[in-house]
Formats: structure tokens, sequence, C-alpha cells
């Protein structure tokens, strides 16, 4: 070997070791690129799929969360189709009528925190009002094209959020169908405020959250750029439905999201309810792009370990770093969304299989004095109170068998009352083979359940004698006769009509006639118990229910006071006072007897028939007959006459 051989070895040569190191070099830098790319795409799909579940899973409970919110007036437009001022308007819109209307949905809407509740007739026109008496009153205003008014009258009941067409406010309208006594129908709406419902944060540069409608256009958004602009173009078809409702005004955008900036975020759709709406986070994924770099260099760096062990090893404390940098993102993006379920108004927390609290809100920790961190991983008979737990496990039970409960329970004591409804709903696995947990949203419906009882009440009362009218006394009497009878005693339904009620009316005025039946009903009431039943059936007629009483005698003395009280004199306005009669028929039951509320009736109805035939201003009393007509069992009756 000569001298430069020597020096610069066999790398000199223009073949063999020389060829050969060049060939390594490039099959190397094959490998670490083909190691690189493999390892980016493995790491860039890892990170991206924990990050989408992390956002999946948060949105499941945040939309099951506003699925319940939204449901929570869905009872109180049927409620208020019930209500005889409603239909009094619907079926005679006088000025008097119109005003008791606006009053009552006044009352409504305030007690409600509605944004408003009006009646509509059956053409579409607005009759009444809760914002009658103030600027931009939805009275005289037509909403036939608005779809809840169309499926209420169809179907008989409607829901719709839109952009308001008189008061320009955004909103959730909520209809029921009226059926007034003439057949008319109409139909009544509450308007309802959802932007106070969910809040979100519009802080956060790598994730914009939104709930869209079932044409695909934003309605609430993170990012205010992006309301009332679709996500995909929208089609000619659905562009004229949403023109022709107006559901969002001159709001509307029909130039979609910039595709450029759907391209750069990866959406995670989530269902809400029935309604068609989905609530959506679109997050960018720099956190994965950034995983995926790293394995790209840990692979490459995997396949030159040999020639790079002391860059290998700080490469991979870089790769650690910017792992650690990814779980905060993701651990911040997870506090987010738990802030958004935070803010709900409903008590929301997740279950494992075991029945162990995986997540919970921070309402439902402070129910049960803790905090949420607290609460993860104890089990649920040590959070409720083993009557609480025992009360509830029916339910979970069902819904770790898959099955979507909602149930109330109520609380009672002295001074207190409060309702809570309780909604268990399964989560399942991949392939929906096994229910992982339970998604458990509770919320406090104490003044939901007053107010429907309220309304309840109100719809079975006389609103001119603040007696009991027909719907509530058949309810009562429905009950009277299906309970379980006191030995010994019993029961004796009187029927009463007013003699000489309609010259009253014809000389005097209706208004001297309502004062009439208002003191003759307050005399009857003062004259029984307070487990009787006055009721006002219609006009002139009343009826009282003598549900337990000692022997038969007791019904004869309270149908001949009631002939004695109405022959009394009546004071009406204007210093004038009328002199009127009462008929009473009167039918009784002893308590080793059954028989239905229609025999029951018919049998009074009989009586008081005879008591008219046989003079008026008397009454007649007699056993509670099945099938035969009383005018034909006469032996049955004793006629007793208080003649004035």
């Amino acid at each position: 070997m000569d001298e430069r051989s020597a020096r610069h070895g066999p790398w000199s040569r223009p073949s063999g070791w020389f060829r050969s190191g060049w060939l390594w070099i490039v099959l190397a830098l094959v490998c670490c690129t083909a190691s690189g790319l493999a390892a980016y795409h493995f790491a860039y799909a890892v990170s991206a799929r924990s990050q989408i579940a992390a956002a999946s899973q948060s949105l499941r409970s945040v939309s099951a969360a506003l699925g319940a919110v939204l449901g929570r007036h869905e009872a109180l437009p049927r409620m208020l189709a019930l209500d005889p001022r409603l239909s009094q308007a619907l079926a005679a819109p006088t000025h008097a009528a119109i005003g008791e209307a606006n009053a009552y949905l006044a009352e409504i809407a305030r007690s409600g925190n509605l944004m408003a509740a009006f009646l509509i007739d059956g053409r579409g026109t607005a009759l009444a009002a809760s914002n009658w008496d103030r600027p931009g009153s939805f009275v005289g205003q037509n909403y036939a094209f608005r779809p809840y008014f169309q499926d209420a009258l169809a179907h008989g009941t409607g829901r719709f959020y839109a952009v308001g067409a008189t008061s320009g406010e955004p909103g959730y309208f909520l209809a029921s169908s009226v059926q007034a006594a003439d057949g008319s129908k109409g139909v009544v709406v509450v308007k309802v405020a959802l932007d106070s419902t969910l809040r979100m944060s519009g802080d956060d540069a790598e994730e914009v959250v939104a709930v869209v409608d079932e044409f695909g256009v934003v309605f609430l958004c993170s990012d205010r750029s992006w309301l009332y602009r679709p996500v995909e173009p929208l089609s000619a078809k659905d562009l004229a439905t949403l023109k022709a409702t107006q559901r969002y005004g001159s709001r509307l955008s029909a130039a979609p999201l910039h595709a450029d900036l759907l391209h750069s975020l990866q959406p995670v759709w989530h269902r809400i309810g029935d309604r068609g709406w989905q609530i959506v986070s679109f997050k960018h994924l720099r956190a994965s792009r950034s995983a995926g770099w790293l394995g790209a260099l840990a692979g490459v760096l995997a396949a030159a370990l040999v020639m790079a062990l002391v860059l290998f090893a700080w490469l991979r404390r870089a790769r650690d770093v910017e792992r650690e940098r990814s779980r905060e993102q993701l651990s911040q993006s997870k506090e987010r969304l738990h802030a958004v379920v935070d803010n709900l108004p409903v008590m929301v927390c997740f279950v494992s299989s075991e029945q162990r609290y995986v997540f919970a809100n921070a309402l439902y920790a402070q129910q049960y004095g803790c905090n949420a961190r607290e609460l993860e991983g104890k089990g649920v008979w040590e959070v409720l109170d083993p009557e609480e737990y025992e009360a509830t496990q029916p339910q979970m039970r069902r819904a770790l068998a898959g099955e979507t409960v909602v149930f109330e329970r109520e609380y009672r004591s002295m001074r207190m009352y409060r309702c809570f409804e309780a909604t268990y709903r399964p989560e399942w696995n991949h392939d929906r083979t096994a229910v992982t947990g339970v998604h458990v949203m509770t919320q406090d419906v104490t003044q939901t359940q007053q107010r429907l009882q309220d309304l309840a009440r109100l719809s079975q009362l006389d609103h001119l004698t603040q007696l009991m009218n027909r719907k509530g006394f058949e309810s009562r009497l429905a009950s009277a006769l299906s309970a379980e009878p006191v030995a010994g005693t019993y029961l004796a339904l009187l029927f009463i009509d007013l003699d000489g009620f309609k010259p009253v009316n014809d000389t005097h005025g209706h208004a001297a006639g309502d004062a009439v039946l208002t003191a003759f009903g307050q005399r009857v009431a003062r004259l029984v118990r307070e487990d009787d039943v006055v009721a006002r059936l219609g006009g002139d007629e009343f009826a009282v229910l003598l549900p337990a009483i000692a022997n038969v005698g007791v019904a004869e003395r309270v149908a001949s006071a009631i002939v004695t009280l109405a022959q009394r004199p009546f004071a009406v306005e204007g210093g004038l006072t009328v002199h009127i009669g009462a008929s009473v028929g009167v039918a009784w039951r002893p308590h080793d007897r059954t028989i239905g509320p229609q025999a029951l009736c018919h049998s009074a109805d009989a009586y008081l028939y005879d008591a008219k035939k046989g003079g008026r201003r008397t009454f007649v009393i007699g056993e509670a007959l099945e099938h035969t007509r009383v005018d034909s069992a006469e032996p049955a009756a004793t006629h007793l006459k208080e003649r004035a």
C-alpha cells in the first residue's frame, strides 16, 4: 500500500468500500424516510382519535343536558290550552274576553320567565299576547306562515326555533292547539330564550362550538361571525323553505362557511334529541400534527440509532415535552367543556357500569356537599343516602340494561316540597354490544310542578263563582265513587236548578244575574262541610256532593236548607232586591252498594225533574237507581216541599 492509500484508507478507492458506503447511506436515508412517514401517520391518528374521543364524550353529556333543558317547557302550552279564558277569547273575542286573556298570558310569561306567550286564531292572527300593552305587540299580527302554527293545528303541537318576525329576537317557540266550546280552533304559543341556557365562550382559538338546525344553519355559536350561516351550501328547496317561514329573517346568509376554514378544522358532531339539531365542536388538530411530526422524528431516530444515540435521547426528551404540552391542551379543552356543563341549570354526572362516578358537574357535586373531584371514583351508594339509593336502583338497573329512563322524585316535609326530574341515558360501547355507563341528568322542577298544579286547579274552577266547574266536579265525583267507602255511611248527590232566574237576567241585566249566581254559590258553600263539593255546572245549574254522611236525613236537611236559602232576597247593584227559588233532586247510595257516575247523575237529574214537575221550590230525594228511570220508580222517592 502506498502513502496515499495509507493516509485516506479504502474510501479513497474508486470502487469497493467507497461505493458500498454510499449505497448504505442511500438505504439508510430511504429507511429513515419510510419509518418517519409511517410513524407520522400513526402518531397523528392516535392523537387525533384521543382528542376527538374526549370531545365526543363531553358533547354527549352537553347535548343530553341541553335536550333536557329544551324539554322543560314542552308541557306548558298544553296546560295553557285547557284554560277556559283562552277558549272563551277564541270562541267569542269580545273586548272583555280578550282583556282577560291578555292579563292571563302576561302573568304566565312573567311567572314562567318566558319571552312571550300569545293566542292565535284559526286564521293565524294573534288575538291576545303577554306584550299586548307594549310597543311591538304581537296582537293583530298574522303568523299563519310559521310552522309551529301549522303543526299545532294539524297535529296538536308544534315547536320551532326562529328569529321573531315582529320583535326580531331569536327564541324557541312551543305551540299547542286550543279547542273552543263552539268547535273553533286556535293555537297558544310560548316563546323561550335559549341563549341564556347554553353559554359558550369564544376565547378558545383551538375550538369553535356551535349548534346547527336541521338545515345545517348555525344559530348558536361561540364565534358570532358564524351565526345564521349554513355549514354547507343550501339547496334551492331548503333556502325557499327558510325564507317562506322567515325563520331567521334578514339575518340569514345563503353563503356557506368558507371551505378552506372548515378544511383546517376537525368537526365532532352529536345529535340533540329528536329535533334534528346537532351540536358540533370544530377543533384545530395542531397538537395532533405536532405529535405526528414527533413520531416521525422518533421513527427516524429509531432507524438511525447507531448513528445518533445522543441526538435520539435529546429528541426523545423534546418529544416528551411536546406530549406534555398536548396533554395540557387536551386538559384545557376538557376543562372548557366542563365549564359549559357547569353553567347548565341541570345536575349532570356520568356513572360507570359498576355504579362509580366518572364525571359530575359543579351543581351535582354541590347538591351532595362536595366538589366534583371528590366524587370521581366513589360509589353511588357512598354518596346518596340509603333511602334515595334504594329508591333509584330500579331505574338505574333499567338504564344499565340499555333503556332510557325518565322519572320524578318528590320530597315533602312539614314546610318544604321539592320535585326533581331525573333522566338516565345509557352509554354504549362502539359496537353497541354492552352498556359502559349511564348519563344522569337531574333538574329541580319544583316551580314547574307547582305552576302546573296551579294551572290544573285553575282549569277546574268556574271563573264567575270560583266554585268547581263541571270538569272538576266530574273528576271529584269519579274519585268519590271509586274510593273505599266507610262502613255505615251514605253518599248523596244533589242537583240544583234555580227557579225564576231568567227574569232576573231579562229585567235587570246579566250583571245582576251574575251577582245572584255568585251570592247563591257562596250561601251553599257556607252550608256544607269542607270535604263536601259544591260546583256550578253551567248557567243556573249547581251540584253538591256529600261523599260521606251518617244517614239520609243529613241529605234531606241540606236539600231543605238550600231551598230555604234560595228563597231569601238577593241584593244586587243599584239597591235592587230580587227573589228566586230553587228545585233540588237528591240521589243517595249506601256504602255497600256500587253505582256508576252516569247512573247516579241520571237519578239525581230525574229527581230534580220530579221536583220541578211537582211545583218547583222544593226537593225530591230517593235512592239512586242503576237502570230504571226515577219517574217510573215513584215509591223509591220521598217528596219534601218547602214553598215560598
